[in-house]
């Protein structure tokens, strides 16, 4: 006979001591902790109390069909408790009595381990992993008495992968991966280009800023158009069909934060570029968030990995003489892409440390304002022609390695600019 006129929520209560777990690789460090709360009226005998970690996995294919596979099933018993040799021998000489709830609310406390292996929680339409922690209880009125009560709760788990674990290798000192994306000095017929990205891993939700550099190699030159996107490939194995993979794309536009105090530049507008400058736009990644954009996940199943990919493109324009003798502006659009890792907004994160405490106020206060503006600042004028080593001038063959320098641009002839045929040539 079972009772069933006291609802569970009202019995079991279920606390997490960490509310996010994190995983490190294959190993099997990571722990749950908490405490139970069973909560009566009156006193009663309890039976058992156990405990239940599980996890599922659900897949959407291609043909709408969604197939499920569960990844974890591990058990604590909390209540009756496993007697040792000794225990055992103990009690088989004394009667050990019931375990009695009394009135109010009584905590148990536990510490899990987990199982090694797992994925991180992800939530998306094609990949869904999640975890619960269910916790069961059995007691009755009397410990003679014939009428069980069942109580059953259960409490979402939410599992991290810190970035330097995501691949589940271990690094050390960040030298298996760059902290940074930086495309180098790139070079071509109209200018010079150098794009850096602080940081390769960014939380959902923060800020992203972007720098571009440039310097001009021909006269005229002006910046037309600056776009970034994030383009998210979610990969699903196929297991009916040879084990193939389908790859769903979902491509993200992000907006650069406006600063309403500057006026000098704004995104989208056209400047024009007769010296070497640079450009700070800062993106917030949370802004595509309700389009469905969610965290990276590589080799942490072999049915599922997710990846994304930071493309960055702007349009220059230039003057060319037609063949009329004429003035024409042609554009030309050139791209950057890098991948780049999107964290999930629950792993900790900590600011970096300052590269120099020896800043004064005003130094201070000069950088972060140049860190909140978004629009184009121009550099110091570039040296001319004929100047002494070491000027800007003499950095424009530089290696790739030099990345620490500014760009500088090859002297710019006063003429005429390229003619039509020559820009079909290039």
């Amino acid at each position: 006979m079972f009772s069933n006129f006291i609802s569970a929520s009202k019995v079991l209560d279920i606390e997490l001591l960490e509310p996010v777990v994190h995983l490190h690789g294959r190993r099997a460090d990571a722990v749950l902790r908490g405490t139970i709360g069973v909560t009566v009226n009156k006193p009663h005998t309890l039976k058992s109390l156990v405990l239940l970690f599980e996890g599922e996995s659900r897949l959407l294919h291609g043909n709408r069909k969604v197939s499920r596979r569960r990844i974890a099933h591990h058990q604590l018993v909390l209540y009756p408790t496993t007697p040792t040799i000794a225990t055992a021998n103990h009690q088989n000489q004394h009667h050990t009595s019931p375990f009695l709830l009394q009135p109010g609310t009584s905590r148990f406390g536990f510490e899990m381990q987990l199982p090694p292996g797992l994925a991180g929680t992800i939530h998306c339409d094609e990949i869904n992993i999640e975890y619960n922690l269910v916790a069961s209880i059995q007691y009755s009125h009397h410990s003679s008495s014939l009428a069980v009560i069942k109580r059953r709760i259960k409490k979402p788990v939410h599992l991290v992968r810190p970035p330097w674990s995501s691949t589940l290798s271990v690094l050390v000192d960040g030298e298996n991966i760059d902290a940074s994306i930086d495309s180098r000095k790139q070079h071509s017929r109209w200018c010079q280009y150098h794009i850096t990205i602080d940081q390769r891993s960014i939380i959902l939700g923060q800020v992203l800023p972007i720098t571009l550099k440039m310097a001009p190699h021909i006269d005229g030159l002006r910046l037309e158009h600056l776009y970034t996107q994030i383009v998210e490939r979610r990969h699903v194995r196929e297991k009916e069909d040879n084990g193939e993979w389908e790859t769903h794309k979902y491509t993200h536009m992000l907006l650069p934060i406006q600063d309403d105090e500057s006026s000098s530049f704004t995104p989208g507008k056209s400047v024009s570029i007769r010296e070497p400058w640079q450009g700070t736009l800062s993106y917030r990644i949370s802004s595509v968030m309700e389009g469905g954009l969610v965290r990276t996940c590589k080799r942490e199943n072999p049915d599922h990995f997710i990846d994304h990919t930071i493309n960055i493109s702007f349009v220059i324009s230039f003057p060319v003489l037609c063949r009329r003798g004429e003035t024409r502006r042609f554009t030309k659009t050139i791209m950057f892409q890098s991948d780049i890792e999107l964290l999930d907004p629950n792993v900790c994160y900590s600011p970096p440390s300052p590269k120099s405490t020896l800043t004064t106020i005003e130094g201070t206060a000069e950088q972060q304002q140049h860190q909140q503006s978004a629009y184009i600042q121009g550099l110091p004028p570039y040296e001319e022609p004929g100047s002494p080593s070491g000027g800007l001038s003499s950095l424009l063959m530089a290696s790739p390695e030099d990345n620490d320098s500014y760009l500088s641009p090859p002297p710019i002839s006063p003429g005429a600019p390229p003619t039509y045929d020559e820009v079909l040539a290039l």
